[in-house]
């Protein structure tokens, strides 16, 4: 039965490849219990699991196997990746959590991975440096959500009274100036989400 734990099988059948290959195409995590863990072992596990990664032989940990493993669900401790290529940084902004993606724009910035990191979720605009921050990341974050980030946007030169307008046309009345709130902003919000009524007053 594959689904009993690799590590309940005696040692001789940990060691027969075969056995193990099938192992851990279901369970990558059972790359642990493998005592032989070759290159064709050790890709099929990180695609079954990628925190298997952490199982994998340092001397076969390239960039080819760590992209794979946070294609698969590789979200643990970057230390275990022995080279942050800018392809495996590009891949973990890409797909990887909120949390690293945070460590990664505090230490490792450039333009393209924050504008992925924006891409992804409108909020981490507030994790980029006011000097990395164009018009254009403006108004991708605000097409991709616009909430809670007018405040921090505000404070950059880019970010001019249009893009204020903008935000509103894409529903986000929350932190627009009093001044800019005229009939045809609140028209165009209301039109985009009706919700937004809640924030007009007399």
């Amino acid at each position: 039965d594959m689904y009993v734990s690799l590590g309940d099988y005696p040692y001789h059948l940990r060691m027969n490849k075969s056995l193990c290959y099938k192992a851990v195409k279901q369970n990558g995590l059972s790359l642990a219990h493998v005592v032989n863990k070759t290159k064709k072992i050790c890709y099929a596990a990180v695609k079954s699991d990628g925190n298997a990664l952490f199982d994998v032989p340092l001397e076969l940990r390239s960039e080819q196997i760590c992209l794979l493993a946070i294609k698969h669900g590789f979200r643990n401790d970057l230390s275990i990746i022995p080279n942050l290529t800018r392809k495996i940084l590009i891949a973990l902004i890409t797909y990887d959590t909120d949390e690293i993606i945070k460590s990664l724009l505090r230490k490792l910035l450039d333009y393209e991975m924050c504008m992925i990191a924006v891409k992804r979720y409108h909020y981490n605009i507030r994790r980029v440096p006011v000097k990395l921050i164009s018009r254009k990341m403006c108004i991708v974050a605000i097409k991709n959500g616009g909430k809670n980030i007018l405040d921090y946007l505000a404070d950059t030169p880019v970010f001019t009274d249009d893009l204020y307008i903008m935000a509103a046309s894409y529903g986000v009345l929350v932190d627009i100036p009093d001044r800019l709130k005229t009939p045809e902003v609140y028209l165009s919000a209301i039109k985009r989400k009706i919700s937004n009524a809640y924030y007009i007053y007399d």
